[in-house]
């Protein structure tokens, strides 16, 4: 379990640890993890990141598509929340609907889609986070002179076509999608957002760096597992020194990495840092996690052999999550050149 969780936090992790070893949304949402990050006033729990990215930790040991589709569902309501403006969009949401937010971009340099002068949405919507099963989406929109707005809207409509066979390395059961929109109704905060969306970019990278981690915990408990009682050469495989060198390297990043996702918590009610400092803080933190998280699961294929790439160790699929979650917040080489740039400003 991750080392900086809190005495108040541990309820969460423990209705985690309940999941079956295929968590599903069905079980998720039996459980209340869907509502974590849904205000008290609308009947959830009114948890912020440091919840949100306990039960994650937990939920990737098990399965990083289904963490993801839950970060999915957190990332939407957080960032739907994040302007403190009410929601007039008419009637209330019925509650245990799942919300649907776009993974693999950077919010600042994507081409969005575009809300016209009648307050109606077109375009497209790629790779959508449980865009396949959502009720709801929220995603950022291009106004006026580009500004980028939040939009929400019911994917229930005319309007919105979803192509549901996409097909992506890792993350299986994220249920990613693609959607096209056409003159889409629905409601949009009246409020701008940046294009950094520095305060949210930090909160959702903490979120990603749990889901890192856990995959990274799975893969380093499936190689030990697999050390201990694979025997070959003439005695277990824990006896090579290779193998015992490659474990102790795995437990190195692991911790690494955990210590890097202490740092992004803190640094996200440090007084001593503003926005944007806790922005890039966070997203250097994610880097270094992706990478670490990336090395460790290449290790354990390694470490198993022929057998690193077999279904049954699931080994070679934690990789290709790796790979996947770190760019669920843009493409890591776009993100290094960016924080690149801010190390040359004087």
């Amino acid at each position: 379990m991750i080392d900086w969780i809190e005495d108040d936090l541990a309820v969460f992790a423990a209705l985690a640890e309940q999941l079956a070893d295929a968590p599903s949304l069905s079980q998720m949402g039996a459980l209340g993890l869907a509502d974590l990050c849904v205000p008290e006033a609308e009947g959830g729990a009114g948890q912020g990141v440091p919840a949100l990215a306990c039960v994650l930790e937990v939920v990737a040991q098990s399965d990083a598509g289904i963490a993801a589709a839950l970060y999915g569902h957190g990332a939407a309501r957080l960032a739907w929340q994040a302007s403190g403006e009410p929601d007039d969009a008419g009637e209330p949401l019925a509650s245990g609907l799942w919300w649907g937010w776009p993974g693999f971009h950077d919010i600042g340099r994507h081409d969005w889609p575009h809300i016209d002068s009648e307050g109606r949405v077109s375009g497209e919507l790629q790779a959508c986070l449980l865009g396949a099963v959502a009720d709801v989406v929220v995603c950022p929109v291009q106004g006026p002179q580009g500004r980028l707005m939040l939009f929400r809207f019911s994917v229930h409509q005319p309007g919105v076509r979803r192509q549901v066979d996409v097909r992506f390395m890792g993350l299986r059961a994220a249920g990613i999608a693609h959607l096209a929109l056409d003159r889409v109704s629905g409601h949009c905060q009246r409020q701008c957002i940046d294009a950094d969306c520095g305060p949210l970019q930090a909160q959702l990278a903490v979120a990603v760096m749990a889901m890192l981690c856990g995959l990274m915990r799975a893969s380093l408990q499936t190689a030990q597992a697999y050390a201990v009682e694979r025997h070959q050469g003439g005695g277990p495989l824990l006896g090579w020194g290779e193998v015992r060198r490659l474990l102790a390297v795995q437990h190195e990043r692991l911790l690494q990495a955990q210590a890097a996702l202490s740092a992004a918590l803190r640094a996200l009610d440090s007084p001593m840092m503003d926005a944007p400092q806790r922005a890039a803080r966070a997203r250097a933190l994610l880097l270094q996690t992706g990478q670490a998280a990336t090395a460790l699961a290449m290790d354990g294929v390694q470490l198993l052999g022929g057998n690193g790439y077999m279904e049954d160790y699931a080994q070679a699929q934690r990789l290709r999550d790796a790979w996947q979650l770190q760019g669920l917040m843009g493409p890591a080489a776009q993100r290094r050149q960016d924080l690149l740039g801010l190390c040359l400003i004087d």
